[in-house]
């Protein structure tokens, strides 16, 4: 981290430069007010630069530690093996590789953003595009459920999950092509010497739920 002084309407102020924000490339800096004294100033701008290069050298909480380390693991005893090994898949396959490695408590609702519109172009493992909405989704879930609990155990102040915009589900097709009496007649009269038509027959005239159908003797 590097500081420096700048002035303005005859006060100082220290800037601090913390580099480039890893997912959108922009410079970051921060600004402390430094009073009316250049000397002291440059002195506050010293000591807030070490401050900050001393907490880069610290190992974070990073949110790939968090949601390897911390929050998997927690949620072992309440999901379904499947539903645990889906999240674990997601995390390992779609966040890590994306925003691992920032720390947890800078994360921001445009990171969030960044990863799904990445997803969506270019997200599939096998490198053929990007994934499906719905897929994106479940990744919204799964961040939204992770960043709860970290505000709720005061690990960040707030769900940034809440700022960001997830897509949207596709809404399925509500057209339905159904069969008028004269084709049900020609299927159930070509299929009576099958062994399944007296489901046929039942399905047909009843409207019984498939499961219910299977579930006769």
């Amino acid at each position: 981290m590097r500081g420096y002084v700048v002035e303005r309407n005859g006060r100082f102020y220290a800037v601090i430069y913390e580099g480039l924000d890893p997912i959108t490339g922009r410079e970051r800096r921060s600004w402390h007010a430094a009073g009316t004294d250049r000397a002291q100033a440059e002195r506050t701008a010293v000591l807030l630069a070490q401050a900050a290069n001393s907490r880069e050298t610290t190992p974070g909480l990073t949110v790939a530690r968090y949601l390897l380390q911390t929050w998997l693991p927690r949620k072992r005893v309440s999901l379904r093996p499947s539903t645990w090994d889906g999240y674990r898949r997601n995390i390992e396959l779609h966040v890590v590789p994306h925003i691992g490695p920032l720390p947890l408590r800078r994360l921001r609702g445009v990171h969030i953003d960044s990863l799904y519109a990445e997803l969506l172009a270019d997200g599939r493992v096998d490198g053929k595009g990007g994934l499906d909405p719905k897929s994106v989704l479940e990744i919204h879930v799964i961040l939204h459920r992770a960043l709860r609990d970290a505000a709720r155990q005061g690990l960040v102040v707030r769900n940034v999950v809440d700022d960001a915009e997830p897509p949207k589900r596709r809404r399925p097709r509500s057209d339905v092509c159904a069969w008028n009496a004269e084709q049900l007649q020609a299927f159930l009269k070509m299929a009576r010497s099958d062994r399944l038509f007296a489901a046929f027959w039942l399905a047909a005239n009843t409207g019984v739920r498939r499961s219910e159908l299977l579930g006769l003797r």
